[in-house]
């Protein structure tokens, strides 16, 4: 295999070893995750909304969708993809695929490859930092699913003029 195959396959690699961002509503219902505790943390409050977790879900999927196809139309499906590429299509986990996996391209996971073993080096540092600023950012921001039907005071949906 040539170099660069290489520095694609550990790139590949050490991109799925990076976990995918929770998708709640905006009661902050978690609708996908790719935490199985995630999902065993809040088994009750899924009971008290008629959700049977090992019926629906299971601890070996690598992304979980507690409401399954009730979801699906405005979620989508990270495993299989389908109608990510629609035309007509607006699904959370394509349109939010960036702020979900926590990086835009593998070109910004180079630093990880290259100086993973030299701990604390700059770039590898700067990235975290870039990392944690962002997620100070979001904190107290409402979660990416809230915004679906959303009403102003008036009752109109937000943005119907």
């Amino acid at each position: 295999m040539s170099p660069p195959a290489i520095a694609v396959l550990i790139l590949t690699s050490l991109a799925r070893e990076i976990p995918r961002g929770n998708i709640y509503d905006r009661n902050g219902v978690l609708l996908a995750t790719s935490d199985w505790k995630q999902l065993e943390s809040r088994r009750a409050q899924y009971e008290a909304l008629g959700v049977s977790l090992d019926a629906v879900c299971s601890p070996i999927e690598s992304r979980d969708y507690p409401f399954g196809e009730l979801t699906a139309h405005f979620l989508g499906d990270w495993r299989t993809g389908e109608n990510f590429h629609a035309t007509n299509a607006s699904l959370v986990e394509h349109d939010s695929n960036t702020r979900l996996q926590g990086y835009q391209n593998y070109d910004e996971l180079a630093p990880l490859v290259r100086y993973r073993h030299q701990p604390g080096n700059s770039d590898i540092e700067r990235l975290l930092q870039i990392r944690a600023e962002e997620k100070k950012s979001q904190v107290g921001r409402r979660p990416a699913c809230e915004t679906l039907g959303e009403r102003s005071q008036d009752g109109r949906h937000v943005g119907e003029k």
